[in-house]
């Protein structure tokens, strides 16, 4: 036997062989999809398992049509664990897998399929997601990912290329929190041959009249898996989507009371990718509704309302482009006018697969914030434009993912926003925002008319002049810091400048921290505690915010504040610290009431520091109804007032400045008129809460050319000597001891006005006794000097002088 034969016998042999274990391969499978309906039980617990339902099979069958498998089944039911709630039902479901082209792209290929009474429940969640009620979990096939996926929607449409399917009856039951809508399907059709398929659907609202939105697709294979073109046209119905919000209970969605139009979505993919992607929505009249309950809530009514949009990527490239217009005529709502524009009207997108960028044109921040109610906004940043209540203009906007970051750019103008916490607020001003991440910044300036709101700080926003400066912030977990550099400001006339600082949030303490550097501050024309932080002074300080309200005035050419409010938070289990408040002001032409009732200090110079609760004054110059002082100190500390100081005045207005004093006995120096000049230094001591305990000390020494007085008539001359007004309490004193010239002689004088007596001794002039009433002639009976002692009692209704000599 030739080699040819032996190999040609062998061959033929082993093929013999293949094709008889074909065959009972073939056969097995046979025998056992036609035992299929055996398995039900096991299947029924197979399915029971995965889905963590109860499962109900019928009847399944199985079997070979050449050498593609089929399988049948019927009435198939998943019901959650409790069995109250239904899952899937299934009526009937044929299916053949088309095995060499299966096992040619490595993925199941549907030759032929027909669904029938397909109906599929799903349950919203309190959070508004849809789900099985558990412990049921629904298959991801029927659920997919919430992230948009190009490579995945690439690849399911090259599965759908493969496939050969007919559905009919199908239903999608949507179980909401407080309505149900089922969404009907009444046939999905997909077929075709080896050249192309074809897709078709369409999808209906049960109770809606017409259809809610059509599909067609038509699909054309290339030369390999990857490799197809496909060409998409869906169709909506817009009034199939009023009233969303109400039928599901979703807060979160727009409410279109009214809404007509159309909107088409065309999409095309080239060499197995999606290529280019169109969108066109009009509407003649949209009727938006409030998603909250507020009686003062208007509609808002669009008319001719237009978006339209292309997303475009070209082959073999990453990166793609789209572009979104969108414009209406607005009719009615808050703030309807063409000028406050809510949204922009065009939008540009590009990027890849991991990063985009989104470019926006200019909108209307107070317009925005006015559709607040009508937007599905997340709750936190609702509150937050509710509370900041935006107003001005966002000229352009830039944002999207860069590395995984967020990012934003913003470039706005007149922007004003009410103060949040204790972040402050103001506007109108022109500003820059960059925004990466966990942090960001915003440099901002303002003209004529700005104003900028410290709450928990100023009683009244500041009115500017000009403003500008910069914010950041930035977020570390819970902790979260903002703070302002740079800040410089214009206000009342005067230039402020400084920086601020806010910590909150997280375990540790947080607290807020202003530093202002003042120039050319008038507070003469306004009250000095308009420039001074009030609030916190009154809470923390009562008795010195009392005492800066009295009238403290003056012009600062330069001054200082340094303020750190900590920010309480019993759960942080931490110790309070109490606010610091440090004030440095130099003084011109200043004005100082130190007291109630007190002579006020005019023409201050100096300087007024306060730490905390401590309050000093260095009083360079002052004058006082005459007095002069320089080098004068005031202290204000634990709600005790100290006042000290030279005195320099002549001696009539320091006589009106005794008499000008709300102390008792004070009258008593009323009495007594002087010429000539008079240094002396005051120590005053007295709590604000108890002004009637005060100690007072005017003590200095005098040079008087003549001291009379005027209840006694007695006309001293040359008058020299320590001279003071001693103040405890109720009781006041003026003492002294004098030398001078008295009767025609020297006489000495010892004061004690408190005690209500005058001791004089000194040697007069016989002559001189006239002055006193004694007779014309007695200067012919006596003669020499004569030596005297006497005193002036006081207390008498009228005073009386008592003289004796030996």
């Amino acid at each position: 036997m030739s080699r040819t034969r032996l190999a040609i016998r062998w061959t033929l042999t082993l093929l013999a062989a293949a094709l008889t274990l074909v065959a009972v391969l073939t056969l097995v499978l046979r025998l056992l999809l036609g035992q299929v309906d055996q398995l039900t039980p096991r299947l029924e617990a197979l399915l029971s398992a995965r889905f963590e339902a109860a499962v109900s099979l019928e009847t399944i069958e199985g079997g070979l049509a050449g050498f593609d498998p089929e399988l049948e089944l019927r009435g198939l039911s998943l019901r959650a664990a409790s069995g109250d709630r239904p899952l899937l039902e299934l009526g009937d479901a044929r299916l053949r897998l088309d095995a060499g082209a299966s096992l040619r792209d490595a993925m199941p290929v549907v030759a032929d399929a027909r669904l029938s009474d397909l109906t599929l429940h799903l349950y919203q969640a309190e959070d508004g997601r849809w789900h099985w009620p558990e412990p049921a979990d629904v298959p991801p096939e029927l659920m997919p990912d919430s992230e948009f996926d190009l490579e995945r929607l690439d690849f399911w449409v090259g599965v759908l290329l493969r496939q050969r399917a007919w559905a009919e009856d199908i239903e999608l039951v949507l179980h909401g929190r407080e309505h149900e809508a089922v969404l009907e399907a009444p046939r999905l059709l997909m077929v075709g041959d080896a050249r192309r398929t074809h897709l078709e659907g369409r999808v209906r609202l049960r109770g809606r009249p017409g259809e809610a939105a059509s599909v067609v697709m038509e699909l054309v294979p290339g030369e390999g898996l990857d490799d197809f073109g496909a060409a998409l046209q869906a169709d909506m119905s817009l009034d199939s989507l009023t009233g969303l919000s109400s039928l599901f209970g979703v807060e979160g969605l727009p409410d279109f009371d009214d809404l007509a139009g159309e909107a088409r979505l065309w999409g095309r993919w080239t060499h197995g990718r999606l290529a280019d992607a169109r969108l066109d929505v009009t509407a003649p009249r949209l009727v938006l509704g409030t998603t909250v309950d507020d009686a003062e809530a208007s509609d808002i009514v669009l008319d001719n309302a237009m978006l339209r949009g292309q997303w475009r990527r070209t082959a073999g490239a990453e990166d793609w482009q789209a572009w979104v217009q969108a414009d209406a005529e607005q009719v009615a709502g808050p703030e309807a006018s063409a000028e406050a524009r809510a949204l922009p009207r065009d939008w540009y997108l590009q990027g890849d697969d991991s990063d985009w960028w989104l470019t926006t044109g200019p909108f209307d921040l107070e317009a925005l914030a006015a559709w607040r109610s009508r937007l599905p906004l997340p709750e936190a940043l609702d509150r937050g434009v509710a509370a900041l209540a935006p107003r001005g203009r966002i000229e352009a906007l830039g944002a999207g993912v860069k590395a995984g970051v967020w990012q934003a750019r913003v470039s706005a103008s007149e922007v004003s926003v009410a103060p949040w916490n204790e972040a402050p607020g103001g506007g109108p001003l022109a500003l820059w925002l960059e925004a990466d991440g966990n942090h960001g910044s915003v440099r901002f300036a303002g003209g004529e008319g700005s104003t900028l709101a410290f709450p928990e700080v100023f009683e009244a926003p500041m009115s500017l002049d000009h403003a500008s400066g910069e914010v950041s912030w930035r977020y570390d977990g819970e902790r979260g810091f903002v703070s302002g550099r740079h800040l410089s400001a214009g206000w009342r006339g005067a230039e402020v400048s400084g920086d601020f600082g806010l910590a909150t949030g997280g375990p540790g303490r947080g607290g807020f921290g202003l530093a202002l550097d003042f120039r050319d501050v008038d507070a003469r024309s306004r009250p000095l505690t308009d420039w001074l932080p009030m609030l916190v002074l009154r809470e923390e300080a009562p008795e010195l915010a009392d005492w800066l309200s009295g009238g403290l005035a003056g012009r600062v050419p330069a001054g200082a504040l340094r303020l750190h409010v900590p920010l309480r938070d019993e759960q942080t289990g931490l110790s309070s610290i109490e606010p610091t408040l440090n004030l440095d002001l130099e003084v011109e032409a200043g004005r100082l009431p130190f007291a109630d009732g007190w002579p006020v200090l005019d023409d201050v110079a100096g300087r007024l520091r306060l730490r905390g609760e401590t309050l000093e004054a260095e009083v360079d110059a002052a004058e006082s109804l005459g007095i002069r002082t320089r080098d004068a100190e005031v202290r204000l500390e634990d709600d005790r007032l100290s006042v000290s100081g030279p005195l320099v005045a002549d001696a009539p207005a320091l006589t009106g400045y005794l008499a000008a004093m709300p102390v008792d006995g004070i009258e008593a120096v009323t009495d007594w008129r002087a010429e000539g000049s008079v240094e002396a230094g005051l120590d005053l001591e007295m709590a604000l809460d108890e002004p009637e305990a005060l100690q007072l000390d005017i003590a200095g020494d005098a040079d008087l050319p003549r001291l009379t007085h005027a209840a006694s008539g007695l006309s001293f001359h040359d008058i020299s000597g320590p001279l003071a007004w001693r103040q405890r309490g109720e009781a006041g004193s003026l003492d002294g001891r004098l030398s001078g010239r008295l009767l025609g002689g020297p006489v000495s004088a010892t004061l004690a006005t408190g005690e209500g007596r005058v001791a004089l001794s000194g040697t007069a002039r016989a002559g001189a006794l006239t002055e006193l009433g004694a007779p014309a002639g007695i200067g012919g009976m006596l003669s020499g000097p004569l030596a005297w002692q006497g005193d002036v009692d006081l207390d008498a209704e009228t005073p009386i002088l008592n003289l004796s000599s030996e």
